[in-house]
Formats: C-alpha cells, sequence, structure tokens
C-alpha cells in the first residue's frame, strides 16, 4: 500500500488506500499484530497523512509495544521512517507535523535518524541532523535510551552530509 501511495499516480489510488488503512480500534491492531499494523503506518506516512499517522503511532506503542517492548518500539520508528519511499523535501515537513501531534522524544528521534537513512545530503536534511544532535546533547536521558547503533549511524550520516556538503 505505501508503494502504490508513493506512486506518481498514486494520488488516484489515494482515497482507497486510505479506506483501507483507516484507523482501527485497539483490539483490532492487536489482532493485525506488528507486521501489518506497520504497513498502516508506511501507508498513512506515504500519503502525507501525517495527524493520523500520529495517533495510530502513538496508539500502537501502546497497544503492540507496552512496557518492555518499547525499545521494539522505537526501532520500528526508525526502520518505518528509512524504508517508506517518501521524497526528501517532505520528509522535514512530516516530522514537524508528528512532532506538533505528540510525538516527541525518542520516537522522534528515532524517525529523525531513520528519515536521514539512505538518501541523499541536502540542506534540509542538514538541518534535521543538526536537530538531532542538539536534542540528544541536550538530553542525556535521550542518550540512554536511543540505541547506541541508532546514534553511531546518525554520526556516520552527519559525517558523510558534512563531507557532501
Amino acid at each position: 500500500m505505501a508503494r502504490l501511495a508513493a506512486r506518481d499516480d498514486g494520488a488516484r489510488y489515494a482515497e482507497s488506500v486510505r479506506v483501507v488503512c483507516a484507523r482501527l480500534p485497539g483490539d483490532k491492531i492487536a489482532q493485525l499484530g506488528q507486521s501489518a499494523a506497520y504497513q498502516l503506518l508506511r501507508a498513512k506516512l506515504a500519503l502525507g497523512d501525517y495527524a493520523d499517522l500520529a495517533a495510530m503511532m502513538i496508539q500502537q506503542s501502546s497497544v503492540l509495544y507496552p512496557g518492555d517492548k518499547q525499545l521494539d518500539y522505537i526501532q520500528m520508528v526508525e526502520r518505518l521512517f528509512a524504508e517508506t519511499p517518501i521524497p526528501a523535501e517532505r520528509l522535514s515537513r512530516a516530522l514537524t507535523e508528528i512532532n506538533v501531534n505528540g510525538i516527541k522524544s525518542a520516537p522522534l528521534i528515532m524517525a529523525s535518524i531513520g528519515a536521514l537513512s539512505k538518501r541523499t545530503a541536502s540542506p534540509e536534511l542538514n538541518r534535521v541532523a543538526a536537530r538531532i544532535e542538539e536534542a540528544l546533547l541536550g538530553d542525556a536521558l535521550l542518550l540512554g535510551v536511543v540505541p547506541i547503533d541508532s546514534i553511531l549511524k546518525l554520526l556516520g550520516i552527519s559525517r558523510q552530509q558534512r563531507r557532501d556538503s
């Protein structure tokens, strides 16, 4: 569904994808499981439905990733933004809108790291990287939550972006 929504002619399928990906009650999300629920998030991100995306992310966090599964949740969020085919120029807006709609702290950092992954450096993405670095340096608690592999990935991306600029 995400690939269909992200196609150049995806607008003609957008309404059908939105119907299929309508927000479901928690018990239905639990029945779908993590894999299928992840695909719903990918479709929302690809469609640019950022307010719905944030609401679904919050719902899935509590329904599918309760308690000690939160590390799995933030890793899924990073993967979501790394793997979903959306143009780089829409990433900053996507991150801002999910933040305004309730995605904060470690999930926002992980979404940002994912957004930078596998994308060519640009001034807009350089600003995203700078915001992440500032947030991590300004909050020692985040350094204890964000997986070291993701921090190392961010450092590699930042180094590459500086080299390319």
